[in-house]
């Protein structure tokens, strides 16, 4: 409980400014946020101070996921340079990539656009996909980014980074004041992926819009 005390402690103090570090404090704070929701759902009874350090790691995530993902929240396979060898327009992917953390997300959407038009089939397309909407997000153009995270969401069904996909696209939502359907978007995710991290957070985000959904 205090090293995830520590981690929302250092976000909220904004002490991870780098990419390295924010990264890095992402995923130690969605490392605990699993062996402690483990733990809690062992209880029969939950503390107070459980449960408010269970809001507070949530409210931290949540706002994680309001940001660019390159500072933000996605599953670990995307983020980062492909690591599958071989594959079709690997080295464009990668180029994007360098383009979207240099914060030249115009360059880096041209990129990763050329990855899903030029090698739609190949295994970095999902990824290239959901990077291409993220520099929309980034660039705070919502209804553009909520256009990208939907094509991607029908085009590629079965990605590894749906989760993080639907999250992004009812965040989006919620950008373009589309809430019923954000609201929608996230009871789906919380049902497609239930033991996510990104249910987690869709679960405190629904408790804040449809105060009946359950959390938990």
């Amino acid at each position: 409980l205090a090293e995830v005390h520590d981690a929302v402690t250092t976000l909220q103090e904004g002490e991870a400014g780098r990419e390295a570090d924010y990264l890095e404090l992402r995923a130690e704070m969605e490392s605990q946020l699993r062996q402690l929701d483990t733990l809690m759902r062992r209880m029969d009874v939950r503390s107070e101070e459980q449960e408010g350090l269970l809001r507070e790691v949530l409210a931290a995530l949540d706002l994680l996921a309001r940001q660019p993902v390159s500072a933000g929240l996605a599953d670990s396979s995307a983020i980062g340079p492909s690591s599958v060898g071989g594959s079709a327009g690997k080295d464009v992917y990668d180029a994007a990539w360098a383009d979207y953390t240099r914060g030249d997300y115009a360059l880096a959407r041209d990129g990763f656009g050329e990855v899903v038009d030029r090698f739609g089939q190949s295994e970095l397309a999902d990824d290239a996909a959901y990077w291409q909407a993220e520099t929309w997000y980034a660039q705070r153009d919502y209804e553009r980014a909520r256009d990208g995270f939907d094509h991607m969401i029908r085009r590629y069904p079965d990605s590894d980074v749906m989760a993080s996909a639907q999250l992004k696209l009812a965040y989006s939502l919620l950008e373009t004041e589309e809430t019923e359907r954000a609201i929608s978007v996230l009871q789906s995710l919380r049902g497609s992926y239930p033991d996510s991290d990104e249910a987690l957070i869709a679960g405190h985000k629904l408790s804040t819009l449809a105060p009946d959904e359950d959390a938990s």
